[in-house]
């Protein structure tokens, strides 16, 4: 969904520079999350895809690991290359900002979110059979 079906390091082409246009990312978020729909959608017309918060993606099969994509507001525009990851592993657990530790720390992680994306198409043809 990220992508919005092109090939490119971001879903805006090549150029790193476009990415105020595009994101929220540490050189211009003010170091907090910003409102959703500010910046422009990406092909799939989706905001806030890159930046702001990284996006929380569940493994598709059992040998894949979770991860967060799209990097957030505390990263570079490198972190929001279309092929950027954080995987969840022992390096992730020790970014909690809790002490003692938690392993359901994402609760409170103000740099993931997570989004939920349906394709409409067998939806709208359900409708229209009605």
């Amino acid at each position: 969904a990220c992508r919005g079906g092109t090939k490119t390091p971001y879903f805006w082409g090549d150029d790193a520079s476009k990415a105020g246009d595009y994101g929220w990312f540490i050189d211009n978020s003010d170091n907090t999350t910003q409102p959703c729909g500010k910046k422009q959608a990406n092909p799939y017309g989706l905001y806030d895809i890159v930046g702001n918060v990284a996006e929380w993606c569940a493994k598709d099969s059992k040998d894949a690991q979770d991860v967060a994509r799209g990097g957030a507001f505390t990263e570079p525009v490198t972190k929001m290359r279309s092929n950027a990851r954080m995987v969840c592993n022992a390096e992730w657990n020790e970014l909690d900002p809790q002490n003692p530790k938690s392993i359901w720390w994402l609760a409170s992680a103000d740099f993931v979110g997570f989004r939920v994306v349906r394709d409409l198409g067998d939806a709208r043809t359900a409708e229209k059979a009605k």
